[in-house]
């Protein structure tokens, strides 16, 4: 191995694990946690939501994209020989490159979104389960909190309703959705008691 290639392998490293450890704090965010950070006196901030969420996702991607800038780098330095022509055209092992580049951020853009969908949505099932597990402690049910769920539903729970379901309907819907079970006598304003 050479000097070159031996500087050029622990700036690599380094590399890898100084950006490693900056994500690291983003890495661990978890979707409890996103839920208490979003949290307001007024209820939750999706724009928080969203924003925590895309974070989580990009650093994701970004540390898959770390470990595979490391991979070739290893492999460039250790395994592979010198002297292999990827093709004797410059042009074309660059836009070679770039093809290849482009496929494998497209594959991780997809995870991410990915990332992204399964994060709002745990995310979206806390809140619920804890707005639930309050307002049956309650007993009763404003017609405000329902609007509210309704929102979270529209925006992150994506549950098919119909266009004219009852609000006991939907908070069986929603209840049944995040694991809860709704005690007997919750009344919901302005329907009558069943």
């Amino acid at each position: 191995m050479t000097l070159e290639q031996f500087l050029n392998l622990v700036a690599a490293i380094f590399g890898a694990v100084g950006s490693i450890y900056v994500l690291k704090s983003i890495l661990r965010l978890t979707p409890e946690i996103t839920e208490r950070l979003s949290a307001t006196i007024l209820g939750h901030n999706p724009d928080l939501i969203d924003s925590l969420s895309t974070q989580k996702a990009e650093s994701v991607v970004g540390t898959r994209l770390i470990f595979i800038a490391l991979f070739i780098a290893i492999a460039n330095a250790v395994v592979l020989p010198s002297n292999i022509i990827v093709h004797p055209n410059r042009l074309y092992a660059i836009l070679f490159s770039i093809f290849l580049s482009a496929i494998v951020y497209l594959l991780l853009r997809i995870i991410g979104n990915n990332v992204n969908s399964r994060h709002r949505l745990a995310t979206a099932r806390i809140i619920a389960a804890k707005t639930l597990d309050r307002l049956f402690k309650n007993k009763s049910i404003p017609n405000y909190e329902m609007k509210s769920l309704r929102h979270l539903n529209d925006k992150y729970l994506h549950l098919e309703l119909s266009p004219d379901i009852k609000n006991k309907d939907f908070l069986q819907l929603i209840a049944k959705d995040v694991g809860c079970i709704i005690p007997e006598g919750i009344q919901i304003e302005g329907e009558s008691p069943s």
